[in-house]
């Protein structure tokens, strides 16, 4: 359903922005990236629940 494309959209935005954030390692602090990663993770895992139970 439309919820369930919103969230895919989601997540792939999601894991854009931590690619992104990534590709400026050099410039970003660990935690950064380390934070970002762990943000699109629970987002990941939330839009796959929510599709699944959609």
């Amino acid at each position: 359903g439309d919820l369930a494309r919103q969230l895919r959209a989601l997540e792939t935005a999601s894991q854009s922005a931590v690619t992104a954030v990534v590709a400026f390692a050099d410039e970003a602090s660990e935690a950064k990236v380390s934070d970002a990663k762990k943000h699109a993770a629970r987002l990941t895992a939330v839009s796959k629940d929510a599709v699944e139970t959609t």
